[in-house]
């Protein structure tokens, strides 16, 4: 069990609900308060070179990089393994055609710029046979620590983790690591914008009564403000 809050839209619901002790180096990383953007790399989508209609794929309007400028410091990455042997990025049954390795050495770069920011790539929905394994020797050929085992994560603070993701035997500075799976998303899919009984995008913010944002607020205000050390302790 690893706990990112997922979606730059939670932003101050999580930075009120954060106590002095869970920001402290010595917190536990399962009870950090980090912001995840969701469906990282949907924000790389091309339409021209994915040959995808973006309004319909992306979920991020801007790449990791910027992300991490706007204050993204964890990714929703969800890995694809491709025919050509290269792994990519899909959001559902699409691909996006930037390779993970490349993505990868952007936000090392912008981590060895930032060396006070532990970034982290939380791993799931791989796809394609073998892509967990490719996935995982990528990361090792470029010296980048992660943790697949979702116990190990029980003990591992804060401060020890940035610590692990700093060293490296490329003599690279910046803290950046990875998680696979391990992860409690909060999805209800109740919480959706489509529906016989209502339009999703009627003038708004005037005529919010007529989409479902009152269940979407209710529910990121109830998650943000349960503490994780007794909320999921029974999920890891």
């Amino acid at each position: 069990m690893f706990i990112l809050f997922v979606g730059l839209v939670a932003l101050f619901g999580v930075i009120s609900s954060a106590s002095a002790a869970q920001l402290s180096g010595d917190a536990l990383l399962t009870q950090y308060p980090i912001i995840m953007s969701h469906d990282s790399a949907s924000g790389e989508i091309n339409e021209h070179r994915d040959f995808i209609v973006a309004k319909w794929s992306k979920t991020q309007s801007v790449g990791l990089v910027d992300q991490l400028n706007c204050g993204t410091r964890a990714f929703d990455y969800r890995p694809s393994l491709n025919k050509d042997g290269k792994i990519y990025a899909h959001h559902g049954g699409i691909t996006i055609r930037v390779p993970m390795e490349e993505s990868l050495h952007q936000v090392l770069n912008w981590s060895a710029e930032n060396p006070d920011d532990l970034v982290i790539f939380y791993l799931s929905h791989f796809d394609g046979d073998g892509c967990e394994s490719a996935v995982e020797s990528l990361l090792q050929k470029n010296d980048v620590f992660y943790v697949k085992d979702c116990s190990a994560l029980a003990s591992l603070t804060y401060s020890n983790a940035k610590a692990a993701a700093t060293k490296s035997k490329l003599g690279r500075k910046g803290a950046t690591m990875a998680i696979f799976d391990c992860t409690e998303e909060n999805y209800d899919e109740k919480i959706n914008c489509y529906g016989k009984d209502f339009v999703c995008y009627d003038s708004w913010p005037q005529n919010t009564s007529s989409i479902p944002f009152e269940h979407l607020s209710t529910h990121l205000q109830s998650v943000t403000s349960v503490d994780p050390s007794s909320s999921y302790a029974s999920k890891m």
